[in-house]
């Protein structure tokens, strides 16, 4: 179909609807008065009643019941009720040891580099950010390297606690001889 037959087609179409459109009796709208309402209105005393009904229904669901799913469980266990009568003794828990967030950096690579006859180990550690090149005793990110072995890498954090990572043996990056 070429252009001019669309455009025809869709002329026809729109006059079509507006002869159809035009040719509909308009009709008005009736008001029809609503019915009067013969209900008399509850008294002050239903009032009462129904009130006390809801309030003893509401006593009947205060206790708490535990959720029966939890995501983080592949066991299933049955409902708990909790009730709130009587408050329970004082039970002495003994405090969960935390174990410190381990550090964001993963150790790349360590490189191995020969000068006056010595080994020096670099370690190669990488961040989300940051690829940086630490030997031992300098720190970086709040962690500080306490040694480089030939495949790992203790770091001591902040607050004192020491982080092995460990390397792939193929990692190591030996630097060329100066000639």
């Amino acid at each position: 179909m070429n252009w001019k037959w669309t455009a025809a087609v869709s002329g026809t179409g729109l006059v079509a609807t507006w002869l159809g459109a035009a040719s509909t009796p308009n009709r008005t709208a009736t008001v029809v008065p609503a019915a009067t309402s013969t209900a008399v209105s509850p008294s002050a005393h239903d009032i009462e009643q129904q009130a006390a009904h809801l309030q003893a229904a509401m006593r009947a669901h205060a206790e708490y019941i535990a959720p029966v799913r939890n995501p983080f469980a592949f066991v299933r266990h049955a409902p708990r009720r909790v009730t709130t009568a009587a408050p329970a003794a004082a039970v002495e828990v003994a405090p969960t040891v935390v174990e410190p967030a381990r550090p964001a950096i993963r150790l790349t690579g360590i490189a191995t580099d020969v000068a006056d006859g010595r080994t020096e180990l670099t370690a190669i550690l990488s961040t989300a950010s940051d690829l940086m090149f630490l030997k031992e005793g300098e720190s970086a990110g709040g962690y500080t390297v306490r040694t480089i072995d030939e495949h790992s890498v203790e770091l001591v954090g902040p607050d004192g606690s020491i982080t092995l990572l460990l390397g792939n043996p193929k990692s190591q990056i030996p630097n060329p001889k100066p000639q």
